[in-house]
Order: C-alpha cells, then structure tokens, then sequence
C-alpha cells in the first residue's frame, strides 16, 4: 500500500475513532455509567508518537483494538442506562403497590403474580439486546400465553421469563429464577441502606440485568439492579452504587383479603 492511501485510511479511521470518543464521553455521564469510563476512554485513545506519516500497520491494528473496546464499553453504557430506566419503573409500580395495599405481597400467589406482572412491565433486558425484543405486557406472560389458546409466539424473543421455567399446571412460585425479583428482610433500616450506597452486601451479585426489590415488611423498599459485572451498577462518576429506596408506612400484621 503506497504511503498516500495508507494516509488516508488511517486519517479517515482516526476521525472515526474520534466521533467515538466524544460519544464515549458524552455517555460517561449519563446516569448509570461506570464512573471510571472517561479515563478509560481517554488511556484507549493513546497511540505511538508521530505524525500520520510515520504511523504503521501496527498502528493500524491497533486502532482497530481501541475500536472494538469503545464500541464495547458504549455498549454496556447503554445498557447500564436501560437497566436504570427499567429501576425507575420498577421503584415505582413496587411504591404504588405498596401505597395501595399497605403491605408487602405475602408468599405465594401474591408474591407470584407481582413477580410476573413486573416482569412483564420490563420483558427485555439490556445485556441482551441481540434477542428479539418484546412489548412490555401480556405478551410476555408463558401464563396468559397458555389460557388465550393458540398464539403466533416468537421463540426466542426476550422476556423476564426463562423459556423452561413455567409450566402452567403447576405451582408457578416453585419454577425458575425471573428477572425482576422480590426479597424480604425485616433488619433493612435507613441506615443500612446507606451503608449499602459504598458496601453492598457480598451476597448482591446476580446475572446481568437483574432488578431486585428488597422489603423490611414495615416501611422501607431498597432496589438495585445487577450490571454487566453481575455487581449492582453505580453512580456516575462516584463509587456509589445506583440504589432506588422507597418510604411507606407498611401494616406488617395486615392481609389482603385474596
């Protein structure tokens, strides 16, 4: 390749990569973007001294890396941002249930059917965007699915639902991990929940794009969301971790009337 055209390529690859920068930085500081991402962005883009003239195919090549590392982290940028979006609606519809019933949803068909009506208020998860995404509803319900009879159900498209998990003769509760998630802890305080924004419990580790919703049963909701690390995603630019709390006064001893 003469030295003109090898200029030209690199010189057109460099404004490429640039454009990526800039978009990089921008989505540095969205809201649930890993606080570091800036710095990294600006240690890929580092290559060897020298004018364009004197850059070789290694040069080349590496460009190429620092490409695909870009792409990648504005990839998981983009999701940690989804991933945030869906927390917000999540935090939401768990603080009306909350309000509307003064308690927490008992085990079992309570429990099951909130599960399953969030899951389908976020079918898709963000660390999958190559499935085929669904719309948010009855659609993604296996259950509504089996009693509406015959349907055009496309295999494969994304849902909070694993593909095996739900048999509809049986005990919905008892098959397979969802995406969207309920716990229960009666020692969850205020101030705990701070300890969590910079030390999470050890145990906070789930598949990526998981939401769970933590209840102490009496006045407290946390929810933290799982990012590509399968660790809850954080602040941007802090180390904080992105927590959504939610202060209701709960009726531990009430029950629905169901």
């Amino acid at each position: 390749m003469n030295r003109v055209k090898f200029e030209l390529i690199v010189s057109k690859r460099a404004k490429m990569l640039a454009s990526l920068v800039v978009s990089a930085l921008v989505a540095s500081m969205t809201t649930a973007a890993s606080p570091a991402m800036a710095d990294d962005f600006s240690s890929d883009f580092t290559l060897g001294s020298g004018s364009s003239s004197s850059l070789s195919t290694n040069d080349d090549q590496k460009l190429e890396k620092v490409e695909h590392r870009i792409e990648k982290k504005l990839a998981t940028a983009q999701a940690d941002s989804e991933l945030y979006e869906q927390m917000v609606r999540i935090a939401a519809w768990v603080s009306q249930y909350c309000i509307w019933n003064r308690h927490w949803p008992d085990p079992g068909d309570q429990e099951n059917d909130s599960v399953r009506q969030l899951n389908e208020l976020c079918p898709n998860n963000p660390y999958q965007p190559g499935k085929l995404q669904q719309a948010e509803g009855f659609s993604t319900d296996p259950i509504y699915q089996y009693y509406s009879g015959s349907t055009n159900v496309v295999n494969g498209a994304s849902s909070g639902f694993e593909g095996d998990s739900i048999e509809p003769t049986t005990t919905y509760g008892a098959l397979g991990d969802k995406r969207i998630r309920l716990a229960f802890d009666p020692s969850l305080t205020a101030e705990q929940a701070r300890e969590w924004e910079d030390d999470p419990p050890d145990e906070w580790e789930a598949p990526p794009g998981t939401i769970t919703a933590v209840c102490n049963g009496t006045d407290l909701v946390v929810i933290w969301g799982a990012g590509i690390d399968k660790h809850p995603i954080r602040i941007s630019g802090s180390k904080k971790i992105r927590l959504f709390v939610a202060s209701v006064k709960l009726n531990a001893t009430e029950r629905s009337n169901y």
